[in-house]
């Protein structure tokens, strides 16, 4: 979606958010900034965790209740770029294949 339509879409987050299977294990878990979905580029921390190539996501580390989760064998994960004006240590983004040039 363009920046001028207003909300993102809402794939991924709470209804829609994919059961994490507690019994696949956790490749990597820890703290990342995720821009909010409203298109006011708002950054909120959040707890993530990558497991079953899945992307989860949650308030805190307490790992409670999914707030989002991005399955990632339909994404690619690249390096942000001067036109995406992000200035964040470590920043990626993830876009799916099909929105690819």
């Amino acid at each position: 979606t363009s920046r001028g339509t207003g909300k993102l879409h809402g794939f991924g987050k709470r209804d829609h958010a994919i059961k994490r299977n507690l019994n696949i294990p956790v490749v990597v878990r820890g703290w990342l900034y995720k821009q909010d979905s409203s298109g006011m580029r708002l950054w909120k921390r959040k707890w993530f965790v990558l497991s079953d190539y899945c992307l989860f996501y949650y308030k805190d580390s307490r790992e409670e209740t999914v707030l989002g989760s991005i399955p990632l064998p339909s994404y690619v994960i690249a390096p942000v770029e001067s036109e995406d004006h992000i200035n964040r240590k470590y920043a990626f983004k993830v876009t799916q294949k099909w929105n690819q040039p």
